[in-house]
This record gives structure tokens, C-alpha cells and sequence, in this order.
């Protein structure tokens, strides 16, 4: 099974620390033994535990390339095979993935019966997460009628910063994937209380197909004649998601649900659950502040005092002051700056 890692986003919700070539993947901020680690190289490290990362292709921006090699981790054993490619433009993640695929196809001679697993880089979980997206390729054989296995997580809340994922009614769940009845993208947390009422899971955004699947969508959409053409003709590709192109209409999905704890540390309200501690750089809080977190990457002091459940980031490129909820919309702010 091949393997691709998707690691080409900026992270604008984590402003004012995040940009191109400081994307959020790749801040050392994720506590680890006495020191710290970066997304990428946290989930490189967790791909090594179950020999996932045997095959990996990592898919980035042109300009995080060499950033990407840089943390490439020098734990994985020597017979691992780590390709690290670029999008030659930001086309969301149609477009990534399937220029993933045709240099799978094209460049290393996959047969287009390889069942590839694509999964993003900001998921931050247990080992026990990647045995089990390790048994997604045997799922594509014992169900050959479906075009995709999804990996998706039991909510603990609901949430309106994650998609959902709704199987299908059975009466006795089978013990590996269902099939899928329906997704529901992102809705607001009345909505998503019923769709965990109904057995809905949150789309994880794991899934695995056989290369033809994706490669052939490619093909409708350009001539596909060599990886070089593709390269070529990236910018024609339409700025889609995979969601939309090929998941949410035309898809024979299943589900494979896990059980365990999941985060997307997509947020700042997430990624300051996952720190480990409440200050972060030349900062301080006094004893009245409350499940805060003050992160300062200058080195200017910063003092807190008596805030409660907020995010009080610093940086070069702007300070954010934020209540922990609200954090998620940072974007819709960032437009009117």
C-alpha cells in the first residue's frame, strides 16, 4: 500500500505564527520527552512505529520543500522510501492528490490496482490510530464494490469545526467498515448533536482507494501523457477538495470507525489542549487566570492577568487575544485586516 501525506497547507487559523514557510506542520510546539516536536515530524515518527512509512510520498507546497526534507525524521529505518513532491500552485486537495497519483503512477510504475492511503499531517493521536489505517488496504479487498474507505472518529462533543460522516443504519454494526448513507460538511452544533444522536462519526479526512480511482478522474480532466505534462497542466486543474469531486456524490464509500481519541489541530483552541503547558516563551500569567494559554514567540515580556478559557497569542506579524471558542474563526477576522 502506498502512502501519501499531505503537508502543503500555511495553517492560517494558527495566526499570527503561521505563514508559508512557518505552516503550522512544521512549528516545534508538540511536547515530546524533554523537548519539542513539529506535526511532521511527530506523525513521521508515529508512520515508523507500524512500518506505514515503508512507501510514503509526501505532498507539499514549492515553497515548503525543502523545509519538509529538512524534518524528515532520522528514526525510520533505512529501507524505508520517503518521496517528497510539489505542488507547483496551491489547488486544494483534488488536485494535490491527484498529482500524488500520477507520479505514483508515472514516475514510480505503481499498477493502478495499488490501493493508496491519503491521509493530512495535522491529525494528533495515538499509535494505535495508524494500526488501524494500516488495515485500510485489506478493507479495499474485502469489499472490492466500494471505491473508498474513510477513517472515522466516535465524537466526543459536538462540533462544528469538523465534518461528518453518517453510516449507514444496521441493525448489527459489523466490527470493521460500514457503508456510508450520507456526509455532512462542517454543520453548526445543533445539527451535529443530531447527527451523533444518528451514529455519525467525524470525517477524519483518511482515506484509501485503488489508484485507478483517482487517476482516472485525472485523465478526464487533462491529457495525462507523462508526470512532466501533468506538472504542466496542474494550473488548469479546478480548485477543489476531494470531498466534493469525488467523495460526496459519486463515491461507493465505507467508514472504518475508531474509537479512540482523535484531534485535528487545526485551531488554536485545539493546539493549546495538545502544548502541554500554559505559557509558551517570555510570558506569564497570574494566579486568577483559568484554562488560558499565552504563547509568545518575541522577546518582549507578555503578562495575563485574571483571563479565563482564552488564547493570547504574540508574534512579529500581530498579537491575537481570543476566547478559546471563538478561536476557529480567526479567518473571518483576518479579511477585515
Amino acid at each position: 500500500m502506498q502512502l501519501v501525506l499531505l503537508s502543503g497547507g500555511s495553517g492560517k487559523r494558527l495566526w499570527p505564527i503561521t505563514g508559508e514557510q512557518n505552516a503550522k506542520q512544521f512549528l516545534r510546539i508538540l511536547p515530546r520527552d524533554n523537548g519539542a516536536e513539529s506535526m511532521l515530524e511527530r506523525i513521521i515518527r508515529q508512520l515508523g512505529t507500524v512500518s506505514l512509512s515503508r512507501n510514503l510520498t509526501i505532498i507539499t507546497g514549492a515553497m515548503q520543500r525543502d523545509i519538509v526534507l529538512s524534518q524528515l525524521s532520522s528514526e525510520l529505518p533505512n529501507d524505508n522510501e520517503i518521496n517528497v513532491i510539489a505542488e507547483p500552485e496551491r489547488r486544494n486537495t483534488f488536485p494535490a492528490i491527484a498529482l500524488a497519483c500520477a507520479y505514483l503512477r508515472l514516475e514510480k510504475g505503481c499498477s493502478l490496482e495499488e490501493p493508496v492511503l491519503v491521509m493530512p499531517v495535522d491529525s494528533y493521536v495515538s499509535d494505535d490510530y495508524f494500526r488501524l489505517l494500516a488495515t485500510m488496504g485489506d478493507e479495499l479487498e474485502k469489499y472490492p464494490a466500494a471505491d473508498v474507505i474513510l477513517a472515522g472518529a466516535k465524537p466526543i462533543y459536538p462540533s462544528h469545526k469538523y465534518g461528518y460522516i453518517l453510516p449507514k443504519a444496521q441493525k448489527h454494526p459489523p466490527s470493521h467498515s460500514q457503508a456510508v448513507q450520507s456526509f455532512r460538511e462542517k454543520p453548526d452544533e445543533q445539527q451535529a448533536a443530531r447527527l451523533i444522536e444518528q451514529g455519525a462519526l467525524w470525517n477524519c479526512g483518511v482515506f484509501a482507494f485503488k489508484l485507478r480511482y483517482v487517476f482516472d478522474e485525472l485523465c478526464r480532466r487533462i491529457a495525462v501523457t507523462s508526470y512532466p505534462a501533468v506538472l504542466e497542466q496542474y494550473g488548469a486543474l479546478e480548485k477543489d477538495s476531494i470531498d466534493r469531486v469525488l467523495l460526496e456524490n459519486k463515491a461507493r464509500a465505507r467508514v472504518l470507525p475508531y474509537g479512540g481519541s482523535w484531534m485535528d489541530v487545526g485551531t488554536w483552541n485545539t493546539l493549546a489542549d495538545v502544548i502541554g503547558k500554559n505559557s509558551y516563551g517570555n510570558a506569564r500569567q497570574d494566579s486568577h487566570c483559568e484554562n488560558t494559554q499565552v504563547i509568545n514567540t518575541t522577546d518582549k515580556p507578555v503578562i495575563v492577568m485574571g483571563a479565563k478559557d482564552m488564547v493570547v497569542v504574540v508574534s512579529d506579524e500581530g498579537i491575537l487575544v481570543t476566547d478559546k471558542h471563538q478561536s476557529s474563526y480567526v479567518l473571518d477576522m483576518l479579511k477585515e485586516v
